[in-house]
């Protein structure tokens, strides 16, 4: 699709991550701009990816390099780190690169529902659970891979989490009684 003559995409500079949020994707004709697929369309934001990727961690309570440490000391993936935006929304995000790459994508985990191989092109499909279809470049056993580890991360990370809020609502009933 040509995002940039394409009447289904709405700019919206104010678009922040959220649940949501399918994908983001650099705009191949704008370095400084992202495409990002989510729930209720497409949006053109004059933002690369990553800075809304940090933004989403800060308004989540956090910062990107806060997050990315977490997962990097807990997991041990140093490399196209799964960032947990949001563990308690269930918003995690993965990269298809390096984070610093122009051509990174980002994909959150808890919308996408399949991933297949482009017969078309070199690359891959990926379904999103309303039926939306995009491409990557990125091979699919590649983004499977990272699927996969955001996975681990989302499943270590949100019963830990569920614990840790149990402890302490247990902790303020014992005090309040």
């Amino acid at each position: 699709m040509d995002y940039a003559v394409s009447k289904d995409v709405t700019k919206d500079n104010g678009y922040h991550i959220r649940t949501k949020t399918y994908a983001i994707k650099p705009w191949a004709f704008e370095k400084n701009f992202s495409v990002v697929f989510d729930e209720d369309g497409i949006f053109l934001v004059e933002k690369k990816p990553i800075r809304l990727i940090e933004e989403a961690c800060i308004i989540y309570g956090s910062s990107l390099s806060g997050r990315r440490t977490a997962v990097i000391e807990q997991f041990d993936y140093p490399f196209k780190t799964p960032i947990p935006i949001s563990p308690e929304k269930y918003i995690f995000a993965y990269p298809s690169a390096s984070i610093t790459s122009p051509e990174c994508e980002w994909f959150f985990a808890n919308n996408i529902l399949h991933i297949a191989n482009n017969t078309k092109a070199y690359g891959s499909v990926v379904t999103f659970r309303n039926g939306t279809k995009i491409t990557s470049a990125t091979p699919p056993h590649l983004l499977k891979k990272q699927l996969e580890r955001t996975a681990l991360c989302m499943i270590m990370l949100v019963m830990n989490n569920r614990m840790e809020y149990q402890r302490i609502f247990s902790k303020l009933f014992e005090i309040a009684q």
